[in-house]
């Protein structure tokens, strides 16, 4: 993790797959952890993304044929090509027909950064008439709760502050001079036709005010190239931290 090795995510991805059902490990994980279905965030057109999986694979090539039996041309939902262990290795990267909002990356590191709470993240405390008086209270639920050993949860805490804070981490070279322990990825996602995607999620901990940042800039390249500068940004601002736009050079994905 802290070097961000695709070649063993490779693997590990290859290793969990499974060839028929809902699909592994990968996915059910990612479906705890709040991927492939909407936060439940108190704002309009939230969209729920995609855990891709043999069955989501085998249904999208249903929905290809009735379309294009309708429209009379493809439809481009699917290439209608069964689910392989190719999948889950693009999958294991985060790539391939894998779709998440930053907005899910935040609770998902949120729910790493607590101890397994899935929070239900929310804007608004309530609505109030022109007078000041509440008409609505907006009320959430406390989140749900995963079952993640502390074992992994901190082994997976430490690879995540080893990216970030330890010399030749993806991230280091932004935060290794914060003065602040972070926790934090880089990533880039590819988009056809388009430049690299560049995406950076980081848990930092402080007794009071404890941040989960969540930062993705479209057509900006890897991701230490600009999504971890700008979250360090913002970190600055949230901490009192002198402001200084430190760019990576990292190219791991």
């Amino acid at each position: 993790m802290k070097v961000s090795s695709d070649v063993y995510f490779y693997t590990l991805g290859a290793r969990l797959n499974e060839a028929t059902g809902a699909g592994g490990p990968l996915q059910s994980w990612a479906r705890q952890f709040g991927f492939g279905h909407t936060t439940g965030i108190d704002l309009p057109g939230e969209v729920g993304g995609t855990v891709p999986s043999p069955k989501w694979r085998a249904n999208r090539s249903v929905e290809e044929k009735a379309c294009s039996a309708r429209k009379g041309s493809p439809c481009g939902l699917s290439d209608g090509r069964p689910w392989s262990v190719g999948d889950n290795v693009n999958f294991s990267v985060g790539q391939g027909d894998f779709l998440a909002t930053p907005l899910q990356l935040a609770v998902a590191y949120s729910a790493l950064a607590n101890g397994g709470t899935v929070l239900n993240p929310h804007v608004a405390m309530d609505v109030r008439d022109g007078e000041g008086r509440v008409l609505q209270a907006i009320r959430t639920s406390n989140g749900r709760k995963i079952s993640i050993s502390p074992t992994a949860r901190n082994v997976i805490l430490e690879g995540l502050r080893q990216a970030a804070m330890d010399p030749g981490g993806t991230s280091a070279d932004v935060f290794g001079g914060f003065g602040r322990t972070v926790h934090g990825k880089t990533g880039t996602a590819e988009r056809n036709g388009q430049a690299d995607q560049s995406w950076y999620v980081c848990y930092i901990p402080d007794p009071k005010r404890p941040i989960v940042i969540a930062v993705t800039v479209e057509r900006g390249g890897f991701g230490a190239a600009a999504a971890a500068p700008a979250a360090r940004l913002i970190a600055s601002d949230w901490f009192g931290v002198k402001k200084q736009l430190v760019t990576g050079a990292s190219q791991t994905r």
